[in-house]
This record gives structure tokens, sequence and C-alpha cells, in this order.
């Protein structure tokens, strides 16, 4: 890709991945800026970041997790229902949580933190994150929004970012806690 928008989010990217970490909130908003720059490639740039999650070295790719968000809140943000990079980063985000899965395990509820958070403010369809969070029950993390909140935030933990009065919980989720509680 020749796009001169494209190859400055590749060398953003790469400058990123030779770096030590933490990357800075900055770099974040710069890789997003970038991202919704060129958004006549959408498909390249969503492609870009999720290479970047699948070779970048373990220590990075909580901070690929952070560019998809960043850049999708941002176009639904600007684009409002014309966003394309949610649909588009939705396609592949199984296969993307999997690589990013390989991350330091401490960095592991920071992943499982942002899942609930696109859950509770509808970044993604529930039909796109509820396998997502299976998969990381499955993989033995925790997944309950409230443990993960505080095990990642400690005594900062603002479950308002969950919704109003706390967590957000959809008919569903509410339908299946009910379903399961015991009766006495």
């Amino acid at each position: 890709m020749d796009d001169p928008d494209v190859l400055k989010l590749q060398k953003i990217l790469t400058d990123i991945a030779q770096s030590k970490p933490p990357v800075g909130k900055a770099t974040i908003v710069e890789v997003s800026k970038a991202a919704l720059t060129a958004i006549r490639h959408f498909k390249h740039v969503v492609h870009l970041i999720e290479k970047f999650i699948l070779k970048c070295k373990s220590h990075h790719k909580l901070y690929g997790f952070y560019m998809i968000d960043a850049i999708v809140r941002q176009a639904q943000k600007k684009f409002k229902h014309k966003d394309v990079f949610g649909p588009r980063f939705a396609i592949n985000l199984r296969q993307t949580l999997e690589n990013a899965l390989t991350c330091p395990t401490k960095e592991r509820p920071k992943i499982v933190r942002l899942l609930n958070l696109w859950s509770a403010n509808n970044i993604f369809e529930e039909d796109t994150l509820r396998p997502l969070l299976q998969h990381c029950r499955a993989s033995g993390l925790d997944v309950d929004a409230e443990s993960v909140e505080k095990s990642v935030k400690g005594e900062k933990a603002d479950m308002t970012r969950y919704g109003s009065g706390g967590l957000n919980i959809s008919p569903m989720k509410a339908a299946a806690a009910a379903s399961s509680a015991v009766r006495i």
C-alpha cells in the first residue's frame, strides 16, 4: 500500500514495536488519529493493527488492544452510524483476542476489563463479545466486571464506567442470572 496515511500508521506501529513498554496515552491517540486519517483504507488499517498484535512482543499486545479501543471509540464518535472500523475489527476479534492473551499473565485482566467495558458501553455487539468472554473464562480468567475492575484498578475502581449505577446488565444476562439463582 503506497498511501501516505497508511504508511504513516505503519511507521508508528513499527516504532512502537521496537520501543520499550509502556506505550503512553499520547502514542495510542497518535495511532487512532492516523487510523482515522486513513479511513479510506480502513481494511488495511485493521489488518495493520491485527498484524501488530500477532507479531509484536508479548508485553506490547495489551497496547494493541488499547489501539483497537481508541480507534473504534473515536470512529463511532466521529462517524456515528457510518463507523467502518467496529464491524471490520469484529470480524477477526476472536483470533485477535487469542493472540493478545499471549501477553504477560498480569496484563490479561486488563484485556478482560476492556471486553467488559465494550459490552457495557455497546462498543461491539453483545453477540460478538459473549464468545470472547466465554473464551477468557475457559482460559481461567475471571470475567466478572466488578471483580476484574477491582483487581485492575484496586481502590480506584469506578463502576460508573459500566453504565448508570454500576453494571449495565442486558435483559438476557439478567434472565440468565435469575435462572441460575439458587432457590431456597
